[in-house]
């Protein structure tokens, strides 16, 4: 392996994650490198909708040596401000990353890691991989059975109303992106048909405060993923639906119901331009209720324990009762785009080191591998909720470069 070049610590991708461990190993004179297989760094933000904004507020965003300066720490960043924060923070630190890099494969060649890209090898006693968890859109095989005359996306394909104007569409899944996608298209004028699943929602504001920030205060963020009631799965719970779109706003399919859109529980099958729904929308509904009646029921004790003076709730509650069906005629409702807000499933293919669960995604405690030097970072609910976010990436990137550093040492 001459003919590789031999670095302390690779680091796979240049987001919030690797552009943060890249931070910290730069102050400890650790020489690494950043691989970014886009041309730029942050790359997934630049994929995101044109009218994407964040949904905690831009208080959060604390990347390592580089919190929020702005004037508005209680807003939400637009897409563009968020690229702009991301590319700053690489441009202020000067951090060592070569983009347009695709690192094809992995593998171990005794305690090294050997890197292979199309043109070059690294070798390296240390392997951060910083890649986060959202790699290939997630769609049911049973999509492949609608006809071919019904133009079918995933969440990441979707740009602007603009896409569809003037038409119906069937929008299946509404946890984070595809509550929001909904509720644009739903306010730009199209007849809204959606799918629900479990999603949860939180209330937007509450008594004087925007919720993160009462989450923050009752000290929920501190909370390690090893305390969460929810153990492991906690990682693959969706995200709640609320929206930071016009200075923050709740989403609530009530709501969305009561204006005209058409709800239905979660899908199970396509067959033809026949949909089939599970009988769980009124189920879904109620249960996303009780998790934002429960989020409000904490803040309540915690007022009530610290002995807060806290102006009145001004939240209104839609208890609208949708009527439902079973069953979609995709023609005969003249739905003509399919949308699968339906997640992400991870790809680690390239990493050829036994690190990965039945379920294809890393095992690992609070990021550190059972693999000596192997390192992950920018997962969800990886040590904390804001772990996979920019408010606590940075907490977690310390850490790993902590346990990094000592294991260097161990070796000199």
């Amino acid at each position: 392996m001459s003919d590789a070049i031999d670095i302390n610590t690779v680091i796979v991708g240049a987001g919030q994650a690797g552009l943060s461990i890249s931070y910290y190993l730069k102050q400890q004179h650790i020489p690494h490198i950043i691989l970014e297989q886009a041309d730029k760094v942050g790359s997934a933000w630049h994929t995101r909708w044109d009218n994407f904004c964040l949904v905690t507020p831009n208080w959060q965003c604390q990347l390592p040596g580089h919190p929020y300066q702005g004037d508005d720490p209680d807003g939400f960043m637009l897409k563009h401000e968020i690229i702009e924060y991301i590319e700053s923070y690489a441009q202020r630190y000067e951090l060592p990353i070569k983009t347009s890099t695709q690192v094809q494969n992995v593998n171990l060649d005794n305690t090294k890691f050997i890197v292979t890209t199309p043109s070059l090898k690294f070798r390296s006693e240390n392997l951060v991989v910083a890649t986060g968890g959202y790699h290939n859109p997630n769609i049911p095989s049973f999509a492949k059975n609608i006809p071919s005359s019904i133009k079918q996306i995933h969440s990441s394909e979707y740009r602007n109303p603009e896409q569809f104007k003037g038409e119906n569409i069937l929008l299946v899944g509404t946890g984070q992106s595809g509550c929001q996608i909904a509720e644009e298209l739903h306010t730009a004028g199209n007849q809204m048909y959606i799918s629900l699943g479990s999603a949860p929602r939180v209330n937007r504001r509450y008594k004087g405060k925007d919720i993160v920030r009462w989450l923050d205060d009752m000290g929920y963020y501190k909370l390690t993923a090893d305390k969460n009631p929810h153990g492991k799965a906690a990682a693959l719970r969706t995200n709640h639906c609320v929206s930071g779109k016009n200075g923050g706003m709740d989403i609530n399919m009530r709501a969305l119901a009561q204006e005209g859109a058409k709800l239905f529980g979660k899908i199970s099958a396509c067959g033809g331009s026949l949909c089939k729904f599970s009988d769980d929308l009124i189920q879904n509904l109620d249960a996303a209720d009780e998790e934002a009646n429960s989020v409000l029921s904490m803040v309540d004790d915690f007022i009530e324990a610290e002995q807060l003076r806290t102006p009145p709730d001004t939240n209104t509650y839609p208890d609208f009762v949708p009527i439902t069906s079973p069953t979609l005629n995709l023609i005969d409702e003249n739905i003509t785009s399919v949308i699968w807000c339906t997640g992400y499933k991870p790809d680690y293919r390239w990493l050829d080191i036994p690190t990965l669960g039945q379920d294809q995604r890393p095992e690992h405690e609070y990021g550190i591998s059972h693999i000596p030097g192997l390192y992950f970072l920018g997962l969800n609910w990886q040590r904390y909720w804001g772990s996979g976010r920019l408010y606590q990436v940075g907490l977690d990137a310390q850490y790993i470069c902590e346990q990094l550093s000592q294991r260097i040492d161990k070796q000199a």
